[in-house]
């Protein structure tokens, strides 16, 4: 017999946004989460604090909260990301300046694979996970 379990079975709900972890038995774990979001942030210089232009507007940030039980005896992981609401953006002057490079599955396998062949090493960036 197989069973499959969803986040929804280890945990009553998910956050929706961080408006909701006020009244949760859990909040400091999700924001242990968040703070290890932070810190991976920084420790990959993935952005710098710099003066807002005048007359600019912003894209703000989300919070994305996600469950992932281990199948070992570890604790289980209450994962958050900070997302930018890149959705929201406008067509202005830097529209086409912005971007979020996607890479295809394929196209990292086949730079593994003649990476491997190289001998060449690689390394993960976002150590979150």
């Amino acid at each position: 017999m197989y069973m499959a379990f969803d986040a929804l079975s280890y945990v009553e709900q998910v956050p929706k946004d961080y408006s909701d972890l006020n009244d949760r038995e859990d909040k400091d774990l999700w924001k242990e989460a968040m703070n290890r979001e932070i810190e991976s942030i920084n420790r990959n210089n993935t952005w710098k604090s710099v003066i807002k232009p005048n007359n600019t507007e912003i894209l703000d940030t989300k919070w994305v909260y996600s469950y992932k039980p281990l199948e070992t005896d570890k604790l289980d992981r209450y994962k958050a990301r900070l997302v930018v609401r890149g959705f929201a953006q406008k067509r202005t002057f830097n529209y086409e300046e912005l971007y979020s490079p996607v890479a295809k599955m394929t196209t990292i396998r086949t730079l593994l694979s003649i990476g491997n062949q190289f001998g060449y090493y690689f390394r993960q960036l976002d150590t979150g996970c």
